[in-house]
């Protein structure tokens, strides 16, 4: 149970260790002068103290190494590094090696640099806007589609971020698709994009392949490298639901960018009650739900409708994204839209209404009137 609400990967393993080495350092000075002497205490935790240092370095290079970056690493190092600090000077205040002034300087100045960062950290959510992919990582949900729009979707707003929600066999090629592309590397973005075509029966990843003959490759390798992929498109791997409606509730637009005939695709309705819009191709069982979304949002709601041509879907994709991540730059036209989308999903797909809809049709076939 653990495991799927935190994730114990290698980095932050190493965290939590840091966090262990804490009783340590201060268990040491409590240790019997017969079994230790002083010098030899204080030789003790210092390497004790040099080693929780080092893995202040090894579990943020590891989480980059290993793409295991999570909320949970990013929330437990800094606490880490706090406790250890604290600790060590409670002790050297204990053996009266500190004074108490500095004590308190060096703790205030902890609690501030915390604080600072919290604030910095919501004036840094206000400014950006988010939109996410949930679901399987696959080229037939077109998730190499969204990934190669990044880089122009970031050239018309800058503040635009990627949160790929879920996990699925085309996952490794697609983070090593976007560290290509934020390497300016088209070549090893199309190869890491071919292997992913390779988990794909069918050739989903000539849809890309579209976009870029268009393109001065020149030009857009120079774009895609600006963007820094690798700080704007995140990948969280599997979320259990509370996980998936935490990451939700900082996101401005969900994407659908599905390549096959989807019958219904839950996550747009999802999407509609928790009071985002949604782009997506107009395709399947998310034509009937675009046409609808068009008539009763118009006009921002025609921007949610994608053309499910090869040659037209990325471009459409980057200029209604864009569109739509300006719109919603200004908070109160966010909010209404925000309540807007509300509405649609309880209008049409409250379980009373469903049940009605569901009834008048046996009452139909069994009568033969509505």
């Amino acid at each position: 149970m653990l495991s799927r609400t935190i994730p114990l990967n290698l980095p932050n393993i190493v965290t939590l260790l840091r966090i262990l080495l804490i009783p340590l350092i201060v268990g040491i000075f409590y240790v019997p002068d017969a079994w230790l002497t002083d010098e030899g205490k204080n030789i003790v935790a210092t390497v004790v103290f040099i080693f929780a240092a080092v893995t202040d370095w090894l579990d943020g290079y590891l989480a980059r190494k290993l793409n295991q970056m999570s909320a949970f690493g990013a929330f437990l190092d800094p606490v880490a590094d706090k406790l250890v600090v604290v600790g060590a000077l409670i002790v050297l205040l204990k053996l009266g090696r500190v004074d108490m002034v500095v004590g308190l300087i060096i703790i205030g100045r902890e609690i501030a640099i915390s604080a600072l960062r919290e604030w910095m950290a919501t004036v840094g959510r206000a400014k950006s806007v988010a939109v996410a992919f949930i679901g399987k990582l696959s080229l037939e949900k077109g998730v190499h589609c969204l990934i190669a729009a990044m880089p122009a979707i970031v050239a018309k707003v800058p503040q635009a971020r990627l949160i790929l929600i879920g996990d699925g066999v085309a996952r490794a090629h697609l983070v090593a698709m976007r560290d290509a592309l934020s390497e300016g590397d088209l070549d090893a973005a199309a190869q890491a994009m071919q292997h992913a075509a390779e988990t794909s029966p069918e050739p989903y990843a000539e849809w890309v392949a579209e976009y870029w003959a268009g393109l001065d490759l020149h030009q857009h390798c120079k774009m895609a490298a600006a963007a820094d992929l690798r700080k704007r498109v995140v990948f969280t791997g599997y979320q259990p639901a509370p996980g998936v409606a935490h990451l939700i509730s900082h996101v401005d637009l969900v994407v659908i960018p599905s390549l096959i005939k989807e019958a219904f695709p839950l996550v747009s309705v999802e999407a509609l009650s928790t009071g985002l819009m949604f782009v997506a191709p107009y395709v399947g069982g998310l034509a009937p739900v675009l046409d609808q979304v068009s008539a009763e949002l118009d006009p921002i709601g025609r921007l949610a409708s994608l053309r499910y041509r090869p040659q037209h879907l990325i471009p459409d994709m980057i200029d209604q994204v864009s569109m739509l991540l300006r719109y919603m730059s200004q908070e109160a036209r966010r909010r209404e839209l925000t309540m807007q989308c509300r509405n649609f999903a309880l209008r049409h797909y409250d379980w009373t209404n469903i049940v009605s809809r569901i009834e008048s049709v046996y009452v139909s076939a069994l009568y033969g009137y509505h």
